[in-house]
């Protein structure tokens, strides 16, 4: 992976990303909870090119999958939940070889896709669950 980076932005990078693994990572075993990222396809993704520069903005959403406790039976089956899709920003530039990876700004895994840790909310009463 490290060839599509810039040479100089390497270690940024990959750290950036590092760490960002080991926080949904660490997401996951506080809660048992696994969130895997999902490209979304909104209408504001975009790709703009101005000579050797490019950005590139692209959404995407987390699919939850409960820990099997939750929906480990047969009457239940398979259950995910999706998140809201949020923007992924990349600007890249263009050297002899070919395009390379620059940065990227991408919304923070605590608080923007997780809660990190805290408790799933309670589901909430439905009306007919109510006492009249």
């Amino acid at each position: 992976m490290d060839r599509l980076i810039v040479a100089q932005r390497r270690a940024e990078v990959g750290q950036q990303r590092r760490d960002y693994l080991q926080a949904m990572e660490a997401d996951r075993k506080a809660t048992s909870w696994s969130g895997r990222l999902e490209h979304a396809g909104q209408p504001t993704d975009t790709t703009s090119i101005e000579g050797d520069r490019a950005t590139v903005v692209d959404s995407y959403g987390v699919r939850w999958t409960p820990p099997p406790q939750l929906y480990a039976t047969p009457e239940v089956g398979a259950l995910w939940y999706h998140g809201q899709p949020l923007a992924w920003r990349a600007e890249a530039r263009r050297d002899r070889t070919g395009w390379r990876l620059w940065s990227v700004t991408i919304p923070p895994w605590c608080s923007s896709y997780s809660r990190c840790g805290a408790a799933p909310p309670s589901p909430a009463p439905s009306p007919e669950a109510t006492p009249s």
